[in-house]
């Protein structure tokens, strides 16, 4: 016979591991012959087929075994420590929650500049019926800067509270932070939702270009918001953390020296001064700012809880602008500068009134 039937083909698939080809071929009555040429030309290099596949899986796989090690790892030495909004704590014996206060680190990396802490709340770790618990969300405003706790709005409404109905207990949070803006907000929002809220007040928007993650802010990622928010997802890996601080620490290389005894904080993450009203990164910080707001008051409303949002306060008494710039095509620039000169000149020289007419 020289060449193998189907059945016998089979046959010997079945049984060449455990009996050698002479006595495949005896018992089928064919050439050892056939009976080896098979197994070496098709049956090994099924068999070799799947350990390279082995191999490709354990290839791909390496990377992916590496980084959940190195991950795991990270935790055990707790590096940049719990940044989670919340944390538990024990007072008394008792078990509470609290604000955790190193939280904005997920936000500023890097040693050079003093990062923001926020207000070290403690709320109940077991909510008892009578309890109405409020979130406060936003930046330094309702974090309270420059004043002490007692003089923050949440501290104020919580004495208003209690004074006005004395038989409930009223949990007023802060949750505010100083040189974060909307994207910041919205990353609590996922993870305070599971706290048992009554109601969240919002009282954010002055540091849209600036705060963190801002389009105009030392610590921008660009203006995609998709991308941020991939981000925003990714710092909670520590291995992520790791990368971050790596880059940073490089990119601290290359980038200008600021003086940080010198300036606030908001000064020392500004990173482009000039934003003309409509211009490009005002539409930016406009377009994500009204997402982000969005964002956070549908992950609200889908867990069933009221909220309020403020509308800003603004003095602008003695606040001069960042800076005074033209519009593009602006053809009265060398005309503005003569009339604003003369009426500086005018007011040094306490003539109000010519000041006043120029």
């Amino acid at each position: 016979m020289s060449s193998l039937t189907e059945k016998q083909k089979n046959y010997i698939e079945a049984h060449y591991r455990t009996e050698s080809a002479k006595k495949i071929a005896k018992n089928l009555d064919v050439k050892p012959v056939l009976v080896r040429d098979l197994i070496g030309s098709t049956l090994v290099k099924k068999q070799g087929g799947g350990r390279r596949f082995l191999f490709f899986f354990f290839l791909v796989s390496l990377p992916f075994f590496i980084l959940i090690l190195s991950e795991l790892f990270l935790r055990m030495v707790n590096y940049r420590g719990d940044l989670s909004p919340v944390l538990t704590r024990k007072i008394d014996g008792q078990k509470y929650y609290k604000i955790n206060k190193h939280v904005a680190k997920r936000y500023f990396p890097g040693n050079e500049l003093t990062v923001p802490d926020a207000r070290n709340a403690v709320f109940e770790y077991k909510k008892s019926p009578d309890t109405f618990r409020i979130f406060c969300l936003g930046g330094s405003t309702t974090a309270g800067f420059p004043y002490q706790y007692n003089a923050t709005f949440p501290s104020l409404l919580y004495d208003r509270l209690h004074l006005l109905f004395p038989d409930r207990n009223f949990e007023v949070i802060n949750v505010g932070i100083s040189a974060i803006n909307s994207f910041s907000v919205l990353d609590f929002t996922h993870e305070l939702v599971h706290y048992q809220p009554d109601l969240f007040l919002i009282y954010m928007g002055h540091n849209k270009f600036y705060g963190a993650l801002g389009v105009a802010s030392t610590r921008s990622l660009g203006e995609n918001r998709t991308f941020i928010k991939l981000y925003l997802k990714l710092e909670k890996l520590r291995f992520f953390l790791l990368l971050h601080d790596i880059i940073f620490k490089f990119k601290k290389l290359f980038a200008a020296k600021i003086n940080i005894k010198s300036s606030t904080l908001m000064e020392a993450v500004a990173a482009d001064k000039s934003i003309p009203l409509g211009g490009e990164k005002y539409n930016i910080a406009k377009r994500n700012f009204n997402a982000n707001l969005a964002e956070i008051l549908g992950i609200i409303q889908k867990h069933g809880t009221p909220v309020l949002v403020s509308t800003l306060v603004s003095n602008l008494k003695d606040q001069p602008s960042f800076k005074s710039i033209f519009s593009e095509g602006f053809q009265q620039k060398d005309n503005w500068e003569r009339i604003f000169k003369n009426g500086v000149q005018s007011e040094d020289n306490k003539k109000y009134d010519e000041a006043l007419a120029v």
